[in-house]
């Protein structure tokens, strides 16, 4: 997790109230989209976006939310990211469907590091 500095959290802060107070309404509050939508029209400093916290069924966040995320082969769900413990097979991550009707697991010999070279940044 990033550490901001007591500044970096306080502007952080009045961007995300700002796109609430100005955007909410437009979007159900939905505040990911509203601070996507205060963004990309009145934003004068470029922010992470972070996904919607009910998309991410309680993960907390990770390096690769910052990179487009693998589609699943079987409905075409984001996958998310599992390390695996040393095994003979060479597997180091798993590929995990996000969808909450779709079990799709697939193995990968790419460390994070590899995936951050595949994935293209948000």
């Amino acid at each position: 997790m990033i550490k901001l500095t007591a500044e970096e959290f306080q502007d952080r802060l009045q961007a995300f109230n700002r796109a609430t107070k100005i955007f909410g309404n437009l979007t159900n509050n939905n505040i990911t989209e509203a601070f996507e939508a205060y963004q990309a029209i009145l934003a004068e400093t470029d922010r992470e976006i972070h996904m919607d916290s009910r998309k991410m069924q309680g993960m907390t966040g990770s390096d690769m939310d910052a990179y487009e995320r693998p589609e699943c082969p079987i409905c075409g769900s984001d996958m998310g990211f599992r390390v695996v413990p040393p095994n003979d097979e060479n597997i180091v991550t798993q590929l995990v469907c996000m969808s909450d009707t779709c079990d799709t697991v697939l193995d990968s010999e790419l460390t994070l590091e590899g995936w951050k070279e595949v994935l293209t940044k948000r």
